[in-house]
């Protein structure tokens, strides 16, 4: 049987909320202050307040006043408390629609109808200001947040090492890394959110291990190293180290057919090596998708840091030219999938890599729901995990809930959680195999005010026998 990791872990908005990005509910929020005429400079960065200023912006407006307040306040940092919020679903659903079936809209208040290159245009400037929400957030947690972000950079590092050590011990032992089963890590990532601030540790970690002298294979020995495999085609603008114009400014990511050509021992290399999953299934914000070539460029900064002010792209300000074929490419032609069931057809980078990962999904002995609710309103990932479930897979759900937080790991039943039951219910796991934690991210790697690294093997591999 093919090989797949045995290992899936679902990264959702709630692992990233500790470090100030917006999870669903302040995007509901952002979006009612607009519709509600409020001051919104002041959740923008001074280089992006010029989006307020197109005539889109008032059509947006517009369009806002048309969705109904259905969404309850949830105590975050935008309405009054007790005031009603749009649902950021519904805002897209609206969008979506109008735009499919090219209708005008009539808003009570306007002169005219909205035209169907009016909802277009306003859907665009849209999508640029919630970019540029994140955008600032992102400046505030670099402000505010940087011991937090360097406190996930040692949960993915301890992972990392212990993967590492994992794989140099299999190779010494004489086994065959041309193959899935050794060439791939026994974990992977999917990461719903917009951000890659989990990918950019990833790399940072993955670049201080192969650096470093501690992992060496063979005889004669050469380096083992760590890698990411997308599951699709793209290509990356370089991160100076400094620039070498030798090398061109192109970087472009491994993938599964390097490891039988790397790890073939018939050939010698200065390498070896291995390759984590990583699937990104609706996009980044560091995605950018050509106009003339279609192109699926990235772009990760100019330094090697976690904590670089470069790594989230810039707006319009910044010039931005295909890898391949030199076109300037727009803020807005930004790849992202929203919130709604009513898409287009997808690109075809995000369908290869969405086969990929519900293949990956469907083979998991142990699926980390980490910050990821399963919501009801997410029909399409509710009716692809409830088609390709299985009753044995393992389940591990953290989630936050400061009056359960002292509890540790709980079964279903004592959890008495709705998020944890919906999880349950649509895979089709037995209960025995599912438990849930409520202490929220990072803290449930922590012992004290360390990382564990038992906690981190435990969560993330489901070491202990449970």
């Amino acid at each position: 049987m093919t090989y797949w990791p045995k290992n899936v872990i679902l990264w959702g908005a709630g692992a990233t909320a500790s470090l100030g990005m917006p999870t669903s509910n302040h995007q509901s929020s952002f979006v009612t202050q607009i519709a509600n005429d409020q001051d919104i400079k002041r959740f923008l960065l001074e280089e992006d307040r010029e989006l307020l200023d197109r005539d889109s912006y008032t059509k947006l407006k517009s369009l806002l006043k048309l969705v109904p307040n259905r969404c309850a306040h949830d105590g975050s940092d935008l309405p009054k408390e007790g005031e009603k919020l749009l649902a950021i679903q519904d805002v897209f659903n609206l969008l979506a629609i109008y735009k499919k079936n090219r209708r005008e809209l009539f808003v009570e208040g306007c002169d005219a109808s909205l035209t169907h290159n009016d909802i277009c245009q306003a859907e665009s400037l849209l999508n640029e200001l919630i970019s540029a929400y994140f955008r600032k957030k992102y400046a505030e947690m670099l402000d505010t947040k940087g011991q937090a972000l360097d406190t996930y950079y040692a949960i993915y590092k301890t992972l990392a090492e212990h993967a590492m050590q994992q794989k140099m011990k299999a190779y010494n032992e004489g086994k065959d890394f041309t193959t899935r089963e050794h060439g791939l890590l026994d974990y992977a990532f999917v990461n719903f959110n917009w951000d890659a601030i989990i990918l950019w540790i990833i790399f940072n970690v993955h670049k201080e291990l192969n650096d470093t002298k501690k992992y060496y294979v063979g005889s004669p020995a050469v380096k083992l190293k760590v890698f990411n495999d997308f599951s699709t085609y793209l290509a990356c603008k370089r991160i100076p180290k400094p620039f070498d114009k030798a090398s061109g400014n192109i970087w472009y990511p491994y993938n599964e057919a390097i490891i039988q050509r790397l790890n073939d021992l018939e050939h010698r290399y200065d390498q070896r090596i291995v390759l984590g999953k990583f699937y990104q299934p609706h996009g980044s914000f560091n995605w950018y998708e050509c106009p003339h070539c279609g192109k699926l460029n990235m772009t990760m900064g100019n330094k090697w840091d976690i904590h670089s002010e470069t790594f989230f792209p810039k707006g319009k300000s910044e010039d931005r030219q295909c890898l391949f074929c030199e076109t300037p490419i727009r803020s807005d032609y930004n790849i992202r999938l929203v919130q709604t069931p009513f898409k287009d057809e997808n690109p075809p980078y995000l369908e290869e890599i969405q086969r990929d990962m519900l293949t990956c999904i469907e083979h998991a002995e142990h699926l980390v729901f980490a910050g990821f609710s399963l919501p009801e309103d997410d029909l399409m990932y509710r009716s692809i995990f409830s088609a390709r479930h299985n009753p044995d897979v393992k389940v591990t759900i953290l989630d936050y809930d400061p009056s359960k937080a002292h509890e540790g790991f709980l079964e279903l039943k004592s959890a008495k959680n709705e998020t944890a039951y919906r999880i349950a219910s649509t895979l089709g796991a037995k209960e025995e195999n599912i438990r849930v934690n409520f202490e929220g991210i990072p803290k449930v790697f922590k012992s004290g005010d360390s990382i564990d690294k038992q906690k981190v093997l435990d969560i993330f591999l489901r070491t202990k026998t449970q």
